[in-house]
């Protein structure tokens, strides 16, 4: 059997991948789910944890700050990457150097 196949189902739960200043975790959260969201700008993960006080609160919301990112071929840590935080378009940041 697989491991997805042992995986407890979460039908009311929502990963938020890029949260932002937080536009699609604010529908979700009204629409009655339980959400995670992941965000990689420090900035925006702050004003994030201000907008949502009550859902963190209440356990609604749960904020992952950080980027994801590949891990390398039998890596078993956690490797830190730079942001590189675009200061024209909140949207654009990016952990890619090139």
């Amino acid at each position: 059997m697989s491991e997805m196949n042992l995986t407890k189902k979460h039908e009311d739960l929502i990963y938020d991948v890029g949260m932002h200043k937080g536009e699609d975790t604010d529908y979700y959260l009204k629409k009655g789910f339980k959400v995670i969201g992941f965000e990689a700008d420090p900035d925006l993960a702050e004003h994030c944890r201000r907008r949502f006080l009550k859902e963190i609160q209440n356990g609604k919301l749960i904020i992952v700050e950080g980027a994801i990112v590949e891990q390398r071929p039998g890596e078993i840590t956690v490797q830190t990457v730079r942001f590189f935080k675009n200061q024209n378009v909140s949207v654009w940041g990016t952990v890619l150097d090139d």
